[in-house]
């Protein structure tokens, strides 16, 4: 006969193995975390019994719990897109971004929980705001087709930072910014190699137009410091 205890460890077990899971990806095969811990508890005990009635009472307080932690990462993020700590150039995107995240919470929450587990130490903000930057580009198609430019504060406070997400057709502007500045650094690098320049801050035309790009965006969100983001 399966104890009390025994069914509690079994179910506090397989709520961790169940959050692991959905940690990992979001995979349409996978089930959810109510439908793995309502087939496990029914394999506590083939009939009702005080174990099986603990199991399930424990289970359904996890769950009521998992809950309540999702809720709080969704309404997080919903105030964070409200806030004057995100800015973006498409000026539908922040009504589309809340109502995917509204409509499909659990897939959001799991997606904060990817980056914990992806980059351990990651601040809950920035696996936070990271998940916002995913929840944009696995739904590319529901924003605009042209490039999309982020201004991006973290809460706890910093610099303001700009991200970009290419056009539907993978162009982009910030791109082909970095694309060049990247060669003329190269080229740069391979004259000193052969002694044709001496080694010295070497700005470049690129990099000015990184920096009137950069400087376009910052005061187009109205924010005074800015760096360049990926």
């Amino acid at each position: 006969m399966t104890s009390i205890a025994s069914a509690n460890s079994a179910a506090l077990l397989i709520l961790r193995q169940t959050n692991d899971a959905s940690n990992a990806g979001n995979s349409s095969n996978q089930t959810s975390p109510a439908d793995d811990l309502t087939s496990t508890v029914n394999g506590v005990s083939s009939e009702n019994s005080p174990a099986k009635t603990k199991a399930s009472s424990a289970i359904n307080g996890a769950l009521l719990d998992l809950k309540e932690k999702q809720d709080s990462t969704v309404q997080a993020a919903l105030d964070f897109i409200d806030s004057d700590n995100f800015k973006a150039s498409d000026l539908t995107l922040k009504d589309t971004l809340k109502k995917l995240i509204s409509e499909n919470g659990e897939d959001f929450a799991k997606k904060v929980q990817a980056w914990q587990v992806r980059a351990p130490g990651i601040s809950l903000e920035n696996a936070l705001i990271n998940a916002v930057k995913d929840t944009i580009t696995d739904n590319r198609e529901q924003f605009t087709s042209g490039e999309i430019i982020l201004g991006i504060k973290f809460p706890s406070g910093g610099a303001a930072g700009l991200t970009s997400i290419p056009a539907l057709d993978g162009s982009s502007e910030h791109g082909t910014l970095i694309d060049a500045r990247k060669a003329e650094l190269a080229e740069f690098s391979a004259r000193i190699r052969a002694g044709e320049t001496e080694f010295k801050p070497d700005d470049g035309s690129h990099h000015t137009a990184m920096q009137d790009w950069a400087n376009k965006w910052f005061d187009e969100f109205g924010w005074d410091d800015v760096s360049l983001g990926n």
